[in-house]
Formats: structure tokens, C-alpha cells, sequence
């Protein structure tokens, strides 16, 4: 496909926002994202107890959060908003599974070490991302995603500093 100047767009484009909650644990997150338009929830860990929801049953594989999404893109359904709760726990569902699946007890074990397993679980994150970008565009679901946050240290010849980063 060859682009020319004649493909330049001109205007606005309105797609669903996509939106990352993240805070310390028990702040709000998953209810703050409960308020969203017609939320439906993908459970990577066990967190919407006394939030009234509509919710997949918590994930125990990573295979679980790959299956509630493609339901959400194969199946006619009125919801608006698709929530992952929460981000850190869907990443240990990712590492949990190139663990079994390569019989090693860590993800710094995976595909011989030396970073190589984060490397492998970056394409089962690009999959999430893919999928939740076909529900955005295609379904036009917002996109909802939580996360814990870790504090981080800033530490450079200027200044030095903690701040709150998702984990």
C-alpha cells in the first residue's frame, strides 16, 4: 500500500477512552471503575467483594482473560465498558502460564533466563492489547483497566524522590 498527502485526515475522531486506575490496594480502583457505562469485568484476582457488578468468575489462567475477551467480541452484548482488574494480577496469570508451559518455577527461568521470559510474555500482552483495541474500535467498548501501585525511587545528581507508579 503506497500513502500519499491525499490520505491526511482533517477533523476529530471520537473512539472509547481507554483509562488505567491505579492506586494502593483497597483506595477504590474496581469501584471507581464499577460507575463506568455498563461495565462488565474480567477478574484477574478476587477483588469486587460488597461491589454490586457484572463480572466473569475470577480468572485461574491466563487462558480465562483470553476467553472472556474473545466472548466479548464474538457475542452480541450491550455492555460499554470492558474492565481488567487488575493489570499486576493479569501479568502473574501471563508468567504463571510460560512457567508451566516450559516446567521452570520462575519467570527468570523462562526460555533459558536472562530476561528472555519477560520477553515471551510481552506477545501474550500484545494479544490483551490487540483484543481490547478490536472491543474499542469494533464493539465501541471504553476500556478499563486497574492496577496496584508501587512506590518507586527517584534517585538522580539533582533531586531524589518517591513517587507512586503502577506495579
Amino acid at each position: 500500500m503506497t500513502v500519499s498527502l491525499a490520505d491526511v485526515q482533517t477533523g476529530t475522531r471520537t473512539a472509547p477512552p481507554r483509562i488505567l486506575v491505579y492506586g494502593i490496594e483497597g483506595i477504590g480502583k474496581s469501584t471507581f471503575a464499577s460507575k463506568f457505562p455498563k461495565p462488565v469485568f474480567i477478574r484477574a484476582e478476587d477483588g469486587l467483594d460488597n461491589i454490586y457488578c457484572k463480572s466473569f468468575p475470577v480468572a485461574r489462567k491466563f487462558e480465562d482473560v483470553v476467553g472472556a475477551l474473545d466472548a466479548l467480541i464474538r457475542e452480541k452484548h450491550d455492555y460499554s465498558t470492558v474492565v481488567i482488574d487488575s493489570l499486576d494480577w493479569l501479568e502473574a496469570l501471563i508468567w504463571e502460564m510460560l512457567c508451566e508451559r516450559e516446567g521452570v518455577e520462575s519467570i527468570e527461568q523462562v526460555g533459558g533466563g536472562y530476561a528472555k521470559g519477560y520477553v515471551q510474555a510481552l506477545t501474550h500482552w500484545r494479544r490483551v492489547v490487540e483484543k481490547l483495541q478490536t472491543l474499542r474500535l469494533d464493539k465501541g467498548c471504553a476500556i478499563a483497566l486497574t492496577a496496584h501501585a508501587k512506590i518507586e525511587f527517584h534517585d538522580d545528581p539533582e533531586t531524589k524522590f518517591q513517587r507512586f507508579a503502577p506495579q
